[in-house]
């Protein structure tokens, strides 16, 4: 799906990249609240997640972070994950804990957590500085990157999205008798925001739009 606008360097997630898990844990700003984190008046903090379990393809441990205000948020639900569906944490998810930052790229969601720090710097982690951003147009190649990753923040909020999951990319479809066929799909609100209250839907690229229903939300776990 990249390849229709411009390939990229890095794993191809498509647009099945979502979470659709219920995690149970302490939340991380009552954590830091315990702890008695302060930070100088006036600074911006940071707070850094770390695994050093097992070496990266691009750095020896895998880190990220996210703003201090972010975590310390009352309706940020950023959690340290102990349980997932109602279990323990299984392995590949991340046991015995691991971070979930609501809204946020999944890449600041450490697995395998061993260490978290309040400071005043984004973490210095290859994944932080070097991947996950988005670069302008003219870094065409790894060498030219190199010119620009120090001048674009690192990814957060993730924008709103949309994906037609029925039919599926490459479907024939036969209409039914009153010229009509079923799209099922989800919407996922940007950030923090939400819940997203309407969605709509073209077949003629754009040029009239459909209200589509919107399905019962489940309620949070």
């Amino acid at each position: 799906m990249r390849t229709l606008l411009k390939e990229v360097d890095g794993i191809d997630w498509g647009d099945g990249a979502v979470m659709n898990c219920k995690w149970r844990g302490p939340r991380l700003r009552d954590v830091l609240n315990k702890a008695e984190v302060s930070v100088p008046p006036g600074e911006k903090a940071h707070v850094a997640f770390a695994c050093f379990q097992t070496p990266c393809q691009e750095d020896s441990w895998y880190g990220g972070s996210i703003e201090l205000g972010r975590a310390m948020s009352q309706d940020g639900d950023v959690i340290l994950a102990l349980e997932m569906n109602g279990q323990t944490l299984p392995p590949n998810h991340g046991f015995p804990v691991r971070v979930i930052v609501p809204g946020i790229a999944g890449a600041r969601s450490v697995k395998w957590l061993d260490r978290i720090t309040v400071q005043l710097e984004e973490s210095k982690n290859f994944y932080q500085q070097h991947d996950y951003k988005v670069l302008p147009p003219e870094a065409t190649n790894k060498e030219e990157a190199t010119k620009y990753w120090h001048t674009v923040p690192a990814i957060q909020d993730m924008p709103m999205n949309s994906v037609i999951a029925v039919p599926q990319n490459g479907d024939t479809i036969e209409l039914s008798s009153e010229g009509t066929t079923q799209v099922k799909g989800y919407a996922l609100p940007a950030g923090d925001q939400g819940p997203v209250v309407q969605v709509e839907i073209s077949v003629d690229e754009g040029k009239s739009w459909i209200k589509a229903d919107i399905g019962d939300t489940p309620e949070a776990g």
